[in-house]
């Protein structure tokens, strides 16, 4: 009997241990699924698997996870489980990790979230997803979002830092289609009384547009609009929109700073990131050559917005690089001036104007508009350069500007025959006018006349300033001409077939922004999800082609 109940509890306790043991292996089995299901959940989220991610979810994460990721623009993800507690296994398990993720243009965001992984039937777990486990302050109807923020363009500063272009008041010349009775009268008044082009604003009223929007057609300064405020007010579906947008000193530095538009496509692939389509950048002059210093990197922020797109909670900010400021030597009065000088010459001229002591660029000025900048890209003999060494030479010496000289188309001398561009035969005319027609035969004989000492002592600089007009130099050059885009030099330029992706520039004014509910946002507007700097007028200069 005694050995019968050794038996017993012998049996008894190696059966205990072997229910021990087979708990045991069912805990680790389960705890081991657990962890798997755990670590596959972040593994489909880092790789954006949205299909994984819901079959280890039940089917509910994924596209939340893919609106998520393509609202903040995230380039790239890592999530890491950082813990998960497996030591009470009977309905879940409760986990943390840490998302990294890079969002383009703007730099990493990382922040603490967390999970439970559930029990849905017999050795079969899955992650319980709800918002917050995409963002522990998510909410239900909420999204994750970005603003990407450009700070205030930087100006271009002149002589004495004075200011070429900076932000300045503007005032948009618009159209309420619901109003407008007679779209061709209206064009036809438009033309008159802004710089906006009747053909392209028939166009636009003829097409298919919102009766209720705002379609800018000019953008002028404010003592523009003035001078014909009740005039347009009088017009049928006219809206004023004031605001401030970027704006040059005058029309004439206007031409060598250039004007902003929206980014092309080959300024997108030359500038690459953070610029993307739909931002304002320089489009000629010196705003284009100085974009990236004149516009700095774009901040931003990430945050939670609602239903109806406004902000909830702001998650995280990223600062801007600021914009650096362009300091050259023009002088506004004098590129102005000079541009008043060229205003009635009919033929290629040029102005430039030098600071002696520095050899900074006061002002430049090209004429026609429409033509190669001559004064900046103009290639021209020695000879035409090195006549204003001459010139001051013979005035330093006593020549008066009203002194009668020959110019004669060619001239003997050394032993060697000199020409004038054009075989130019002018006769006898005065010192001034055979300097603003480059006659090189009057300057050679002038110049015969005063002597090598003399010249060399002005190219050192002791001579008195020229008192003579600057030169057109009609001659001796290399003549390179922009495409006729435009019939008059504020016209918009069409683009050509050739460049059909491209968006015209506008001119000042009469540049056009996107069109608008009057009073409300731009239809292209997606919830503020990217805030772009407003689009300021552009002068528009002809590059050499």
């Amino acid at each position: 009997m005694r050995r019968l109940l050794i038996g017993l509890f012998a049996l008894a306790a190696i059966a205990g241990a072997a229910v021990g043991a087979w708990w045991a292996l069912v805990a680790d089995d389960e705890s081991e699924i657990v962890r798997q299901t755990a670590q596959r959940f972040v593994t489909a989220w880092s790789a954006e698997d949205w299909e994984a991610l819901d079959e280890v979810t039940g089917g509910e994460a994924g596209e939340a996870h893919a609106e998520a990721h393509e609202h903040l623009d995230v380039s790239e993800a890592s999530i890491d489980l950082s813990r998960l507690d497996v030591d009470d296994l009977e309905e879940s398990a409760p986990a943390t990790f840490e998302a990294t993720l890079s969002l383009e243009d703007l730099g990493v965001w990382s922040y603490v979230g967390s999970f439970r992984v559930v029990r849905v039937g017999e050795d079969a777990w899955e992650v319980d997803w709800a918002p917050e486990v995409l963002h522990p302050d998510l909410g239900e109807a909420q999204e994750l979002d970005r603003a990407r923020n450009w700070a205030e363009r930087a100006p271009i500063l002149g002589h004495d830092d004075e200011p070429l272009s900076g932000s300045g008041e503007v005032v948009t010349v618009g159209v309420e289609p619901q109003h407008v009775a007679d779209h061709d009268e209206l064009a036809r008044e438009l033309e008159q009384l802004t710089d906006a082009n009747e053909d392209e604003v028939a166009e636009l009223l003829a097409g298919d547009l919102e009766p209720d929007w705002f379609y800018p057609v000019a953008t002028m300064p404010p003592d523009a609009v003035e001078e014909v405020r009740e005039e347009l007010a009088a017009l049928d579906g006219i809206v004023f929109q004031e605001e401030t947008d970027r704006v040059p000193a005058n029309a004439a530095v206007g031409e060598l700073v250039g004007g902003l538009d929206q980014i092309t496509a080959e300024q997108l692939d030359e500038l690459g990131p953070p610029y993307r389509e739909g931002d304002v950048v320089g489009r000629t002059g010196l705003e284009a050559r100085f974009e990236e210093e004149l516009a700095g990197r774009p901040g931003g922020e990430v945050r939670i917005v609602g239903e109806d797109g406004t902000t909830v909670t702001v998650l995280a900010d990223f600062d801007p690089v600021e914009p650096e400021p362009l300091a050259t030597a023009l002088d506004a009065n004098i590129q102005q001036a000079a541009a008043e000088v060229l205003e009635a010459e009919g033929r290629g001229s040029a102005i430039v104007a030098l600071d002696p002591a520095s050899g900074g660029v006061r002002a430049a000025v090209s004429r026609p508009r429409d033509e190669f900048p001559r004064a900046l890209t103009g290639r021209y003999a020695p000879g035409s350069t090195f006549k204003l060494v001459t010139a001051a030479a013979l005035l330093d010496a006593g020549t008066e500007p009203d002194e009668t000289v020959a110019c004669e188309a060619q001239r003997t001398a050394g032993g060697r025959v000199f020409t004038n561009a054009g075989d130019l035969d002018l006769g006898d005319i005065p010192f001034a006018e055979a300097f603003v027609e480059s006659c090189n035969t009057a300057f050679i004989d002038e110049a015969l006349e005063l002597g090598g000492r003399h010249s060399r002592r002005t190219r050192k600089g002791s001579a008195s300033p020229a008192r003579t007009p600057v030169t057109n130099s009609p001659g001796s050059h290399r003549s390179r001409r922009c495409p006729s885009h435009r019939t008059r030099p504020n016209s918009p330029r069409k683009p050509s077939a050739k460049d059909a992706s491209r968006p015209p520039p506008r001119t000042w004014p009469g540049w056009q922004r996107p069109p608008s509910r009057v009073g409300g946002a731009s239809p292209s507007s997606s919830r503020g999800r990217v805030r772009r700097r407003p689009r300021p007028p552009v002068i528009r200069t002809c590059s050499a082609a």
